[in-house]
């Protein structure tokens, strides 16, 4: 019998501007769905509304009111897609260390994280650590991002997540 997919961890970082809201939140299972509802987190939900230790601005409240359904996180055998499910906002990707951001079209469907080259190189660490820096994506949800001089974030938006592929050099070490 084979053995299923391994699959690195979700680490996610919710944003409002500059300013990280809550712990991270590590997550290991797909499909994993991130969206502005109030359900208490689970093994492949993510609900942004459902925090409330913070005081929201009225700009972020209003996003997370609008992002509904939001994005989906699936895995393939050597990617992992998003998808944009139902949300009545536009939804825009910035990767790390690219200053062009892109908007998602409704019902969108792609390769964001190519798992291959992390196969590949799995006895080579110093290689995984150039291919983890390609494992790292910023989703803002209504907004475009703004560049920001005074974030050392660099860019900022109302409400996004930076959402970061953990582990990787755990998962394919042993097979």
């Amino acid at each position: 019998m084979s053995q299923p997919n391994k699959l690195p961890s979700f680490l996610i970082q919710y944003y409002e501007h500059d300013k990280s809201i809550d712990f991270p939140v590590e997550l290991y299972q797909t499909p994993l769905v991130i969206d502005g509802l109030f359900s208490p987190l689970t093994n492949s939900k993510f609900s942004l509304g459902y925090l409330d230790n913070f005081s929201r601005t009225n700009e972020s409240e209003e996003c997370l009111l609008n992002i509904g359904h939001g994005i989906e996180f699936e895995k393939s055998d050597n990617d992992i897609y998003l998808i944009k499910n139902s949300c009545f906002q536009k939804i825009y990707l910035l990767a790390k260390g690219s200053d062009e951001q892109e908007e998602l079209e409704p019902r969108f469907r792609r390769p964001i994280f190519n798992l291959k080259p992390l196969i590949e190189h799995k006895f080579f660490p110093k290689k995984v650590g150039k291919i983890y820096d390609e494992c790292s994506l910023r989703i803002s949800f209504g907004k475009p991002f703004e560049k920001s001089q005074d974030s050392e974030l660099g860019y900022i938006s109302p409400c996004w997540i930076e959402m970061t592929l953990n582990r990787i050099v755990d998962t394919f070490q042993n097979p």
